[in-house]
Formats: C-alpha cells, structure tokens, sequence
C-alpha cells in the first residue's frame, strides 16, 4: 500500500510559548481524521531556549489514492 504524508504545524501560546491549547488541537486532529489522515507523530521545536517548545510539528498520513 503507499502513503501520502501531511505536516501541520500548531504554534504554542503564551509569552515565551510552551503553552499548548489541548482543545483546539483535538479539533484539528477530528478535522483532519474526516479527510481519513491519521497522526503518525508529532515533533516539538524549540528557539532560542531549549526547554520552551514553540511549536508542534504533526505528521499525518493516508493511503494514497488509486489513480
């Protein structure tokens, strides 16, 4: 079977970041699951300061339609 992938990026919030709106993610990961693409991973980043995570990096995938 082959797979086409999809990256979204959520940025945190908060004054440095690190703040991660919990809800708003579940919706866009429902959101995305309608379109059948199914979370694979997600990688935080960081700038400037290690332990601050700016944004979230998830990585989706779905069987590749049949041409």
């Amino acid at each position: 079977m082959a797979w086409e992938y999809l990256t979204e990026k959520f940025t945190t919030g908060g004054f440095l970041g690190g703040k991660t709106d919990l809800e708003e993610m579940r919706l866009r990961l429902n959101h995305l699951g309608q379109f059948d693409w199914e979370l694979v991973s997600a990688v935080t980043t960081s700038q400037t300061m290690p332990e601050v995570t700016r944004e979230i990096v998830l990585i989706m995938k779905r069987p590749k339609p049949v041409a």
